[in-house]
């Protein structure tokens, strides 16, 4: 959730319309007519601004604050806050760079491009397009009545647009998009405060329809004195906390789940339970069944965007993990149903741990050994042989450099979530032309918010820190987070799990030590049956195209009872064996039938 969707509201009526009989004004004659309407020279010369108001959205309400430095080339210095009953974001931007505070009260950097972003987007309030745009004039909308013409500007990733009415100038809205999100923002209530007119409402369609909400401005202040300490950086909490007399927590076991899931033990209000590690989870999420029953009472309705989707979750403060010789203290959590993700693993998932404990404390996962611990920064000392590779923060999350089949270096989101070896973003697969010339089948992918087909095929080869993987399965999806270009891949578990991995988010780091099985051919499937584990039995809920179990007249919903008179275990990779071995399924109601595995893709 980002500060940007809690500021904003409400539904938007927008219609194309047929073009207008004379010719539509310049780019430059609507900015003209714009600043003329927000008052002239007073608008000009603008310094800057300070507002608060009150935000009701997804179910919270509460108090939503920012500031803005204004020069002669745009907004240089933002900061803006929201404070929600259970969330409190924070983000600033300064010449020296940016900024964000997480929901736990952890503070991140912004990478270059996302300060960018953040000065950008605060910018189009103020009828301002980013430094050096070359604008142009898109087809006429009907936004709330109005005619308004959209001036477009390309930055990075990021189109932004002034909706302007091309007849007095009158600014009807902003649009902000980017490959697989996009969000139009009305402004009404417009006053003259001191000799320049700025909206006192603001409202959202965003394309999450559960991150709309509204902003009321209750007080709002032109030109104000704003020193440095507006919008200095502020003081990380704590949420890493080691016992007294320790720097680290000292190693606990863990369970490699199906060779793709690490599980970890902690205890929770004097429970201990194991949670599911997720360097992709920007917050860490409670199963509402686990919250209901120690306790913990959420707030709100805010949509997570995950690899499956989107799902509504509520939002939860105090939550306290502890971790061997180690807690997180006080942490904020999402809390929503993870029934589908532990169906579809075939086993619980009360808790997702998020990286609140990488941005704090150096986590040092011994894949050869299962064993993880906590330690602190200044306590940490690489081992002997370790490679360092950079971390480059987007959105919240971290991205490492990898090289696909001998390519240009490209940046890969690291997620210890993600259960596939890579899945490929589609913007990069399709520049890049990876399907072209290979088999392509396709298998069911997902994690919060459900399941999803797709693509399926085998990449030559995938290169982290100067070691080579061959023969790499590789998935491309086409929604959802999967639809952006700020990265090229996301790199999961099957491949994460050969180095020792030494994670910290905090310096922006990652250690790599090669593991006993590095030369180990990657696990693929032979099958082409997706199934989960339901009541005892595996059922299908995917065939592969032009696999074997397509050939076979397998189809989703077949319940399979017994495998090779193994009974059903989530473990048991049957599916990953030699091409060639014959496999005996039966199938609820006696039918037996032989699946002889092959290579499909």
């Amino acid at each position: 959730m980002k500060i940007s969707a809690l500021l904003l509201s409400a539904a938007v009526l927008a219609t194309a319309v047929p073009a207008l009989a004379e010719t539509a004004p310049s780019a430059e004659t609507l900015l003209q007519r714009h600043a003329a309407w927000r008052g002239g020279s007073a608008f000009d010369g603008l310094t800057g601004l300070s507002q608060s108001g009150t935000v009701t959205t997804t179910g919270l309400q509460g108090v939503a604050r920012l500031w803005l430095a204004v020069g002669p080339d745009g907004v240089r210095r933002s900061r803006q806050t929201a404070e929600l009953g259970p969330v409190h974001e924070e983000a600033g931007v300064t010449e020296a760079g940016g900024w964000a505070r997480t929901m736990s009260g952890q503070i991140e950097t912004l990478s270059r491009e996302q300060a960018e972003e953040e000065l950008n987007a605060a910018a189009l309030m103020l009828g301002r397009l980013p430094r050096g745009a070359r604008p142009s004039v898109g087809a006429a909308e009907v936004l709330d009545g109005r005619t308004c013409l959209p001036v477009a500007a390309d930055a990075g990733r990021w189109r932004y647009e002034l909706l302007i009415d091309g007849a007095d100038g009158a600014l009807c809205g902003v649009r902000l998009s980017a490959p697989g999100e996009s969000r139009t923002i009305l402004y009404s209530d417009w006053r003259w405060v001191d000799g320049v007119r700025l909206p006192f409402h603001q409202a959202v369609d965003d394309d999450d329809d559960n991150s709309d909400g509204q902003v009321v401005i209750d007080s709002l202040t032109v030109n104000p004195s704003l020193g440095d300490a507006v919008f200095a950086r502020p003081q990380a909490v704590q949420v890493v906390r080691f016992d007294p007399g320790r720097t680290d927590s000292g190693w606990l076991d863990f369970e490699l789940f199906s060779q793709r899931r690490l599980f970890i033990p902690v205890t929770i209000q004097g429970q201990t339970v194991e949670a599911m590690l997720d360097s992709g989870a920007e917050v860490t999420v409670v199963d509402r069944a686990f919250a209901e029953k120690i306790g913990l009472v959420a707030q709100g309705g805010v949509t997570a965007i995950g690899t499956g989707g989107t799902e509504t979750v509520s939002i939860a403060r105090g939550f306290d993990v502890r971790l061997g010789g180690a807690e997180l203290k006080g942490v904020t959590v999402a809390v929503m149903d993870l029934s589908a993700i532990a169906q579809a693993l075939g086993r619980p998932v009360p808790v997702l741990l998020g990286k609140e404990m990488m941005n704090q404390a150096i986590t040092d996962i011994d894949f050869a050994a299962r064993r993880i611990r906590l330690v602190a920064p200044e306590a940490f000392v690489p081992p002997p042989g370790t490679v360092e590779l950079p971390l480059t923060p987007v959105k919240g999350l971290r991205a490492l450099p990898v090289v696909i089949e001998g390519g240009p270096t490209v940046m890969a989101m690291f997620d210890l979530g993600n259960g596939t070896p890579v899945a490929l973003f589609p913007g990069y697969a399709a520049e890049a032309r990876l399907a072209e010339g290979r088999r392509v089948s396709a298998v069911m992918a997902g994690g919060v918010g459900g399941a999803a087909p797709a693509a399926l095929f085998n990449l030559n080869s995938l290169s982290i820190g100067g070691h080579v993987f061959e023969s790499v399965p590789a998935t491309v999806r086409g929604e959802g987070v999967w639809a952006r270009d700020d990265a090229a891949a996301n790199v999961g578990m099957p491949i994460l799990s050969r180095f020792r991995l030494m994670i910290d988010f905090g310096g922006d780091r990652l250690f790599l030590l090669p593991g006993p099985d590095m030369a180990r051919p990657l696990a693929r499937d032979r099958s082409g049956l997706n199934t989960i584990v339901r009541d005892g039995k595996r059922v299908v809920r995917f065939v592969a195209p032009g696999s074997p179990a397509e050939a076979g007249g397998w189809k989703a919903g077949d319940v399979i009872v017994d495998i090779d008179g193994g009974g059903i275990d989530p473990e048991n990779h049957w599916g990953e064996a030699a091409a060639g071995r014959t496999v005996t399924l039966t199938l609820e109601g006696g039918e037996r039938r032989a699946l002889t595995l092959a290579d499909y893709f």
